[in-house]
């Protein structure tokens, strides 16, 4: 996956589902138990990768991820429990 080489060439990788309510965002990205969903296709790829660079000179890689909700000009942190996040503006 393009994204996921991106990421062991040391840069950060972005998926970013956007649309309407009931246009499919969450069944694109989390998938149904007959068929995954982006989430957990990239997870398997990191960590498949991961485990065949940790023999290979990979010791110490580091894999941070976040994920985040935009609704109604809010954003809400999808890993700590819809926790309300402050958004900043400018370089302040």
């Amino acid at each position: 996956a393009p994204l996921v080489s991106h990421l062991f060439a040391g840069r950060i990788a972005t998926c970013f589902a956007y649309g309407a309510t009931g246009a499919g965002k969450t069944h694109t990205m989390l998938g149904s138990p007959q068929e995954h969903g982006i989430y957990s296709l990239a997870a398997n790829s990191i960590f498949e990768r991961m485990e065949a660079s940790n023999g290979a000179g990979g010791e110490g890689l580091v894999l941070r991820v976040s994920a985040f909700e935009i609704y109604g000009g809010k954003v809400f942190d999808l890993l700590h429990a819809r926790k309300l996040c402050p958004v900043r503006e400018g370089c302040r």
